[in-house]
C-alpha cells in the first residue's frame, strides 16, 4: 500500500494558495515587512513575514459566533479547503480523518485577556481560547469543513507539521484510515515575537539561512495541509498523485530546551530512518528542504546532520530553505515545507534559499542560490528541527519510484509499567493500596512531596507541569535504550499562569524586560521537550491536547503510533497542573499526573503486565472474564456499553479516587493494569475525548 499526496493547500505570506506560493518562491520573492498586527517598538527587530488580507469572519460557518475563532483557525481552514478541492473530495461524501498541528492556536486573540488576568485575580475571565487555545483550532476546522471521522491535535514546536504528517501516515499504514487531511498552522503573536526577541534569536534584517552574515530568525506565519490517501482508494476514483509519502521519522535530541545538539546525531538518525522506512537510500536522494533557520547554532548543526545521513552523496544533493523568503512559521513550518517539497517533485523545480549569497564556512553544501533550479527529483527529504530538540523528517518521492511497502497487521501494544501522582506521593502499578476509596473526593493541588525525588540540578528550570510528569515517569523503570524510547504527552494548554505574567511584564515594562528563561516554558510542546531532556529519551516526542480529554488523546496517539511502528516504545503521560484555570473551575477540581510505558516490540511479549487497545465497535468486545470491572473517566456514562455482556459489570468513576482533572484517563489505565496484576482477566476504561466516548480494553497478556 502506497501513500499518495492527492491535494495540497498553502496559505503563506507570499500568496493565499499553493501554486502561487510556489511560483513566487521560485522567483526568489521575499515577504518580510514591518509588523502591522501588533506594536513592535522596543524589539530587536520590527519585521516579519505576515499573511495579508485574511479575515477570520470569512471562514466562520453561517450562524456561528466568531468570538472564539482565531487567525490561526482561518489559515488552517483556507489551506485545508484548498487541499480538499484539489483532491476533489468533501468530508460529507468521503471517509476522511483530520490531523491538525499548531503551537500558537488562539494566542494572538487572547494575549490582551491573558495580561489582564493579573489585574483582578479574584475574577479571572477564562474563556475557552485561554483554557484550550490549541484544541479549539482542530475543532473549528472540523466545524467549518467536516464532518471528519476522527480528528487529533499535535504540537511539537517547529516539527509540529512534520509530526502531524507522521501521525497521519501511521493511521494510513496501520489500517485505521483511508484518507487523512493533515497539516499545521500558526499565526504571529506578541508572545512568540517577544519571546524569540528575548532569546536574542531575531535578525533585524530579513533572515539569511546558511549565509556567512546570517543574524538569526525571521518569523512568519501561515498554514499548509496535504490530503494523504491509500493509493488503491485514490485509484478507485481515478485520481493521480502529486507525490508519494514514503518515509517519516522523529526523535528528541534530549540536549537543551533552546540550543540544538551540536553534532546533529539525532537529526541524522531521523533522516536515515525516514529513508529506511521508504526502502530507499542516500543515493536516491536529490533534494533536501532544510529547516534552515539562519541561526548561528542550528544551520551548521543541520548541515552536519545531512552530511552524516547522506554520506558520500552529500556533495551532489541540492539543499535550500524557504525561511529566507516566508519566514519561520513555527508549528506550521514542517507542513508548509513538506507541501513545497511535494510541489518541487511534481513541478521538477526547486526554490532557492532567500538571502543566501555567501555560504558560511561551516555551512558548505550544494546550495540553491538566487532563483529556482530545474530538477528531476526522485526522493526528497523535508527536515524540521524543533525548539527543545523535537525533530521530525518526512521523505517524499516521485510516485512509484520507491518499492511498494508490504501490508502489515497492526502491532500489539503492551503495558510495561505505570505510575500516578496521589496526594503527596507517586504510586506505581506494583502498589495497589493507593486505589482505596478515599473518605472524600480529592481536590486542589498535589503535595510537593511528589517532586522530592527529582534531581534539582536538572529540574530547576522546569515548570510545575514538567516536574510532575518527570516525577511520575521517573517512578517507572525508565528503559536504558533511550534512543528507542519516546514520549507522547497530554495537557489542556500551555502555561496560562506564566504566560499572563510574561505578557503583563511586556505591557507594563517593555519588551526588553521579557524573561528569556521563562519563554521556553510557555508552549504546550515544552512539556515534551523538558521531560525528554530530563529522562534522556531520544525517541519521538510530541504533545497533544483536547477539550476535556487530553489524557485520552495522548493514550490514543501513543497507541496509534506504536501499532503502525516505529516507534517501538513510548511513554504516554498526561498532566493537569493546578493554576488559575483549575481554581476557577473548583470545587472538585484537582491537580493530576499519570504515565504508562507502552511497548510494541514482539520480543517484549514475555514481560508485559497487560495488553492495551482501543475498541471502536462494541461487537469487538471480548467476554468480561474473571473479576471484570469498568472504570469511568471524564464526561461518559456506562449506558454507552448498551446491551453488551459488559452492561451489568460493576463500574467505578476514577474522579472519585483522584478528583476531576484531565489526566484521569491515563490514571485509569494504570489502575486497570493493577487489577490485571491482581488477577482480573479484563478491565474496560471508558473515557472521553472532545465530548466523544473512547473505550480502552486492558487485558491479561
Amino acid at each position: 500500500m502506497r501513500i499518495w499526496v492527492t491535494g495540497i493547500g498553502i496559505v503563506s505570506p507570499l500568496a493565499p494558495d499553493s501554486r502561487s506560493t510556489m511560483d513566487r518562491l521560485c522567483r526568489g520573492d521575499r515577504a518580510f515587512q514591518r509588523v502591522t498586527l501588533f506594536d513592535v517598538d522596543g524589539q530587536r527587530t520590527e519585521i516579519a513575514a505576515e499573511v495579508p488580507n485574511v479575515r477570520v469572519g470569512d471562514v466562520v460557518p453561517p450562524g456561528v459566533d466568531p468570538a472564539y475563532w482565531s487567525r490561526t483557525d482561518a489559515f488552517a481552514i483556507l489551506a485545508a479547503r484548498e487541499a480538499l478541492a484539489e483532491a476533489k473530495l468533501t468530508p460529507a461524501d468521503a471517509r476522511i480523518d483530520l490531523v491538525v498541528g499548531t503551537t500558537t492556536g488562539a494566542t494572538f486573540e487572547t494575549e490582551q485577556a491573558l495580561a489582564d488576568l493579573l489585574l483582578d485575580a479574584s475574577a479571572p475571565r477564562l474563556t475557552p481560547p485561554i483554557v484550550h487555545p490549541l484544541a479549539l483550532t482542530v475543532d473549528h476546522v472540523a466545524a467549518a469543513l467536516g464532518p471528519f471521522r476522527r480528528r487529533r491535535l499535535v504540537s511539537s514546536a517547529c516539527s509540529t507539521g512534520a509530526n502531524a504528517l507522521t501521525l497521519a501516515a501511521s493511521w494510513l499504514r496501520g489500517g485505521r484510515s483511508e484518507r487523512v487531511l493533515a497539516g499545521a498552522c500558526d499565526s504571529l503573536c506578541r508572545l512568540t515575537f517577544t519571546g524569540f526577541n528575548a532569546l536574542g534569536s531575531l535578525d533585524p534584517e530579513p533572515c539569511r539561512p546558511f549565509d556567512a552574515s546570517r543574524g538569526g530568525l525571521g518569523l512568519g506565519e501561515g498554514a499548509a495541509f496535504l490530503l494523504l490517501e491509500r493509493d488503491d482508494v485514490a485509484r478507485a476514483r481515478g485520481v493521480e498523485p502529486i507525490a508519494e509519502l514514503i518515509g517519516w521519522a522523529a526523535g528528541a535530541e534530549a540536549h537543551h530546551i533552546t540550543n540544538p545538539e551540536p553534532q546533529g546525531n539525532v537529526a541524522a538518525r531521523a533522516m536515515r530512518q525516514a529513508l529506511e522506512r521508504g526502502a530507499v537510500g542516500p543515493d536516491d536522494v536529490d533534494y533536501v528542504n532544510a529547516h534552515g533557520t539562519a541561526t548561528a547554532l542550528n544551520d551548521p548543526m543541520e548541515i552536519r546532520a545531512v552530511r552524516q545521513a547522506l554520506g558520500p552523496t552529500f556533495e551532489r544533493v541540492a539543499i535550500s530553505s524557504v525561511k529566507g523568503q516566508i519566514g519561520h512559521s513555527l508549528g506550521a513550518a514542517g507542513a508548509v515545507e513538506a507541501a513545497i517539497t511535494a510541489l518541487a517533485i511534481a513541478q521538477k523545480r526547486v526554490p532557492p534559499t532567500g538571502g543566501l549569497v555567501t555560504p558560511a564556512e561551516d555551512c558548505q553544501a550544494n546550495h540553491i542560490i538566487g532563483t529556482s533550479r530545474e530538477m528531476d527529483i526522485r526522493v526528497a527529504l523535508s527536515s524540521s528541527l524543533g525548539f527543545g530538540g523535537l525533530d521530525g523528517v518526512i521523505a517524499l518521492a516521485r510516485p512509484g519510484y520507491a518499492p511498494e511497502p508490504d501490508e502489515q497487521a497492526p502491532r500489539t501494544v503492551w503495558v510495561r509499567g505505570g505510575a500516578v501522582a496521589v496526594s503527596n506521593e507517586v504510586r506505581t502499578i506494583a502498589d495497589p493500596a493507593w486505589a482505596g476509596r478515599p473518605s472524600e473526593t480529592p481536590s486542589g493541588p498535589l503535595g510537593d512531596g511528589i517532586i522530592d525525588a527529582l534531581d534539582l540540578s536538572r529540574s530547576r528550570r522546569l515548570a510545575r507541569a514538567e516536574r510532575l510528569l518527570a516525577a511520575v515517569i521517573g517512578a517507572v523503570d525508565v528503559p536504558t535504550d533511550a534512543a528507542s524510547t519516546g514520549l507522547v504527552v497530554g495537557k489542556p494548554s500551555g502555561n496560562p499562569d506564566a504566560t499572563s505574567r510574561f505578557l503583563d511584564r511586556i505591557r507594563t515594562r517593555g519588551p526588553r524586560f521579557a524573561s528569556p528563561a521563562e519563554f521556553p516554558n510557555l508552549m504546550l510542546s515544552s512539556l515534551a521537550g523538558h521531560v525528554s531532556i530530563y529522562h534522556r529519551l531520544e525517541g519521538l516526542a510530541l504533545a497533544t491536547s483536547s477539550q476535556g480529554g487530553s489524557g485520552t488523546s495522548c493514550l490514543r496517539t501513543a497507541l496509534e503510533l506504536l501499532a503502525a511502528g516505529p516507534p517501538d516504545q513510548l511513554f504516554a503521560g498526561s498532566v493537569d497542573p493546578w493554576g488559575m484555570a483549575a481554581e476557577a473551575d473548583a470545587p472538585g477540581r484537582s491537580e493530576g499526573a499519570a504515565a504508562v510505558l507502552l511497548d510494541a516490540r514482539s520480543e517484549a511479549s514475555d514481560k508485559p503486565l497487560a495488553r492495551l487497545r482501543v475498541v471502536e465497535d462494541l461487537d469487538e468486545l471480548a467476554a468480561p472474564g474473571l473479576a471484570p470491572h469498568v472504570l469511568l473517566s471524564g464526561d461518559v456514562h456506562p449506558s454507552f456499553l448498551g446491551v453488551s455482556p459488559w452492561s451489568d459489570v460493576p463500574t467505578q468513576r476514577v474522579e472519585e479516587l483522584l478528583g476531576r482533572n484531565e489526566s484521569v484517563a491515563v490514571a485509569a489505565v494504570v489502575l486497570a493494569v493493577g487489577s490485571i496484576v491482581q488477577g482480573s482477566d479484563r478491565v474496560l476504561v471508558l473515557a472521553a475525548e472532545g465530548g466523544e466516548p473512547i473505550l480502552f480494553v486492558v487485558e491479561r497478556p
